[in-house]
């Protein structure tokens, strides 16, 4: 979980409402980490973000580029809210849907159910074009 606009103790007070799950919330307000119930609260540490979000079912973020671009990469399920009054999370949070990405306004026990029911993974097919990259560079050279 990455959602720096809610406070620590909106994350888990709405967290702990989902007993069965346990998250692993990274938010720049924490300075050390520590466990409350089902959650794991952790200081942003992008080594640990990575380890964690390698190995992790899902991802519920806010609809910044890196992120959410990094999920899709890994083929993470994702329930994104975007952060109010950005004008970029707006667009991304639409394009993200056009995908299959489940969105939420906000922290909603429904929306949140329904991804911890059923499987919203974009798998984007990545194709190698470096050869098609090279030959259009190559073009060019004097």
């Amino acid at each position: 979980v990455y959602l720096s606009s809610f406070t620590i103790d909106e994350q888990i007070k709405f967290f702990n409402l989902f007993p069965n799950e346990r998250f692993y919330i990274y938010h720049n307000s924490v300075d050390e980490a520590y466990d409350f119930e089902n959650c794991h609260i952790r200081p942003i540490n992008k080594v640990d973000f990575t380890e964690k979000l390698i190995r992790c079912k899902g991802v519920i973020c806010h609809t910044g580029f890196q992120t959410t671009s990094e999920c899709l990469y890994l083929g993470k399920k994702m329930l994104v809210i975007p952060i109010k009054k950005q004008i970029e999370q707006i667009y991304n949070t639409k394009m993200l849907k056009k995908m299959g990405v489940l969105t939420s306004d906000h922290l909603e026990i429904t929306q949140f159910n329904d991804f911890f029911e059923n499987d919203y993974s974009v798998k984007l097919n990545y194709q190698d074009e470096m050869k098609q990259v090279c030959d259009e560079i190559l073009k060019f050279r004097s």
